[in-house]
C-alpha cells in the first residue's frame, strides 16, 4: 500500500491550501509519508530490541 500512496502523492504534486491570514504551511505529502514510515520503522526496531533485552534478563 505504501508504494501506491507514494505514487499518488507524487502524481498529484504540490497541493495548494488557502490557510487564510496565518503562517501555516501545507507539507509535501510524499515527504510526510516517508517521514512517518521511517518513524514507525525506527519505533518497531526499538520495541523489538527492548523486548529482546527484557527476555534475556
Amino acid at each position: 500500500m505504501k508504494t501506491e500512496v507514494l505514487a499518488t502523492a507524487k502524481r498529484l504534486g504540490k497541493v495548494e491550501v488557502a490557510h487564510g491570514d496565518t503562517a501555516c504551511e501545507t507539507p509535501d505529502a510524499a515527504q510526510s509519508i516517508q517521514k512517518v514510515q521511517a518513524w514507525k520503522e525506527a519505533k518497531a526496531r526499538k520495541t523489538a530490541t527492548s523486548k529482546r533485552t527484557r527476555a534475556r534478563a
